[in-house]
């Protein structure tokens, strides 16, 4: 049994902002800081001879130094998957390594907690959330559990969409984890938590991080700090699980029963949360922008916003992903 603490951030030194400076001899400029971070932080960068990306700083002045062997092992594994971030190279420079991948515009932690982007809204909610189900598949396929799924963590490009899981740092390939405590304490599940359970599944805790990302979603904010009683939300919830989520946060009976089935101790696969999801008119009471039924909405709204644009390549059979999860759910999309 172990805690998960790849770093002290009282004992290292934060990492300095190189945002306009250049690495990689020259080669790269890192125009911003996009997500600072004590050991880790991740830069808009440009190649001054080809295009932008975007870069991932980490020091390897301190230990441990295995667990950014395992990250890049493992994301190297799994970067040719359409959902995730693709790792192009790595080099070491001044005491730290550097991750070069594919741009992004941003990150889904802006889109739910600064603007909004998705709140009460169906149609802007469930093609994105989809596109996160398929990814995580995809990795779980693989026998890769991300253990750190949360808004931050997942790129997204100008619109909210193109969702690309990044941040393997915590990412494991076992099936039973005896490390506790790994990823955000609003994301981690219930046993991930509490280190008197022995061991738990990464697997389930991933299934318990995305049923959080989606309140966070629908509604802007997160559901409780921790999953623990000591929590006073959480032991809201938990002592009122039938209706609490209706009375505090006015979500629909059909949401609420899908978060009632994801917080619980065993819970549904990740092709039956996405059957539910599609399956969902409304989230939530508590605005209402349109009276036409989820489906009109979200057909006519994607057919205006994709006007005239080239087309998503997250939707592009581009021989990076010869069949994609989002193929076993197109029947049900066209039902």
């Amino acid at each position: 049994m172990s805690f998960y603490n790849p770093t002290r951030p009282s004992a290292i030194p934060p990492l300095p902002n190189l945002a306009d400076t250049f690495v990689d001899e020259g080669y790269l400029k890192l125009e911003q800081l996009l997500s600072p971070d004590v050991s880790i932080q991740v830069y808009k960068a440009y190649d001054t001879t080809t295009d932008t990306h975007s870069l991932k700083c980490t020091r390897t002045d301190t230990p441990p130094s295995m667990r950014l062997i395992d990250e890049c092992a493992i994301h190297k594994s799994i970067s040719h998957q359409i959902g995730v971030a693709t790792l192009n190279r790595m080099f070491d420079e001044d005491g730290r390594t550097f991750m070069i991948l594919n741009p992004a515009a941003g990150h889904l932690g802006e889109n739910v907690m600064k603007f909004g982007m998705y709140v009460d809204r169906p149609d802007r909610i469930k093609e994105p959330f989809l596109q996160l189900v398929d990814a995580v598949t995809e990795c779980h396929h693989a026998s890769v559990y991300h253990r750190d799924l949360r808004p931050r963590n997942i790129w997204c490009d100008s619109r909210g969409w193109g969702l690309r899981l990044a941040n393997f740092g915590a990412a494991t390939r076992k099936k039973e984890s005896d490390e506790f405590r790994c990823g955000s304490l609003a994301y981690m599940s219930p046993e991930c938590a509490d280190a008197t359970r022995g061991s738990y599944s990464p697997r389930e805790s991933d299934l318990w991080a995305l049923a959080v990302i989606l309140f966070n979603m629908i509604t802007g904010s997160s559901p409780w700090r921790l999953a623990d009683f000591a929590d006073a939300s959480y032991a809201a919830y938990r002592g009122n699980e039938d209706t609490h989520f209706i009375e505090t946060c006015h979500l629909t009976p059909a949401a609420n029963d899908f978060f009632r089935q994801r917080f619980a101790s065993q819970r549904p696969s990740l092709e039956e949360m996405a059957v539910e999801v599609l399956a969902i008119d409304r989230f939530c009471l508590a605005h209402s922008f349109n009276d036409q039924p989820c489906g009109q909405v979200h057909s006519s709204l994607l057919r205006k916003r994709n006007a005239g644009q080239a087309p998503d390549v997250r939707f592009l059979d581009r021989a990076k992903q010869s069949i994609t999860t989002r193929e076993r759910f197109a029947k049900i999309r066209r039902a």
